[in-house]
C-alpha cells in the first residue's frame, strides 16, 4: 500500500487494505509465503439446484433474449469481473 501511495495521489490520503471489490468481499491470504486477495462471497444464493428450478420454459421471444444476456454476463467476466464467473457459468447450463 505504501508503493501505491509513493506513486498515486489518493482520495483524503488514505490507503487502506481493500475490503470489497465487484460486490464480493476480500480477504488477504498466504499461499507459499506469498500474499495475494481471494474473494470470500459470491452474489448468487448458495445452494442453487438448476435442476430442481421449476420456472416455467421461455416463451419465442425470451428463448432468443436470455442467450443475448448470458453472452452480455460473459463478456463483462472477460473483462474483469469474475467475482460472477461462476454463476454466469451454472446460469448458461
Amino acid at each position: 500500500m505504501n508503493e501505491i501511495e509513493s506513486i498515486f495521489k489518493l482520495k483524503n490520503d488514505k490507503t487502506e487494505e481493500p475490503e470489497i471489490h465487484l460486490g464480493a468481499q476480500l480477504q488477504k491470504r498466504s499461499i507459499n509465503r506469498k500474499f495475494c486477495w481471494t474473494m470470500s462471497i459470491t452474489p448468487m444464493a448458495s445452494g442453487y439446484i438448476p435442476e430442481l428450478d421449476m420456472t416455467p420454459n421461455l416463451d419465442f421471444d425470451n428463448t432468443q433474449f436470455y442467450p443475448e444476456l448470458i453472452g452480455m454476463l460473459r463478456w463483462a467476466t472477460e473483462i474483469g469481473r469474475v467475482d460472477i464467473l461462476h454463476e454466469v457459468s451454472i446460469l448458461s447450463q
